[in-house]
């Protein structure tokens, strides 16, 4: 009996301890991992801060000859030339006695915009356009974050205004179709409880074939 109490007693110290070092190195990696995602966020923050103001620097500097010379045509040029920059969501230029201002469409286009350029939620940088050292004009640019989905577009997924309505994770026009992280659940926690969410909906489905 004595000898049945001690193996008893050894085999809960042994459970106890392999408990407490599960336990242990799970808060460790759990306290990495974050550490580690906000040093990989903050550094690539800091990038696209520093790429967003290279930009803005560069605007303002390819602007400022054709708005000293008030040439309209090739100020319009110079503007539109910015739909190949994809991190342009929106911009507002005021020089040459003329305000253009331009704004991403549903189909990811610059296109111009009469009234407001609603730029809430984005990340704005002003400039000075200067030509000889004297203040012509100002340019502000806005970028941010949309949804990708040009390349769903042969799938006719989109509704007039642009979007994919999206419900329970899939597509209300095609049900075979999931989205995860989007829209309402475009987040971090989020996509990963849309993925658990649409993976058992996924095999649900696969076993109905």
């Amino acid at each position: 009996m004595t000898g049945d109490r001690s193996t008893n007693a050894n085999i809960t110290v042994a459970a106890l301890v392999a408990t407490v070092l599960v336990v242990v190195t799970t808060i460790l990696l759990i306290t990495f991992g974050a550490w580690a995602y906000r040093s990989e966020r903050a550094d690539r923050n800091a990038q696209l801060m520093r790429s967003i103001n290279v930009e803005a620097d560069q605007i303002a500097v390819s602007l400022a000859l054709p708005i000293w010379n008030i040439d309209r045509p090739q100020i319009a040029r110079v503007i539109q030339g910015l739909d190949s920059i994809p991190e342009i969501e929106a911009i507002v230029v005021n020089g040459g006695g003329t305000t253009y201002a331009l704004t991403r469409n549903n189909g990811a286009r610059l296109v111009p915009m009469n009234g407001r350029v609603p730029m809430e939620g984005l990340i704005v940088r002003d400039r000075d356009i200067r030509f000889g050292g004297e203040r012509i004009g100002t340019v502000i640019w806005a970028t941010g974050f949309r949804p990708e989905l040009r390349h769903l577009a042969p799938l006719k997924l989109r509704e007039k205004e642009g979007g994919v309505t999206v419900g329970q994770g899939s597509s209300w026009k095609d049900p075979r179709i999931f989205f995860a992280g989007y829209g309402p659940q475009a987040s971090t926690i989020g996509a990963n409880r849309a993925g658990r969410q649409i993976a058992r909906q996924v095999v649900a489905q696969l076993s109905n074939l």
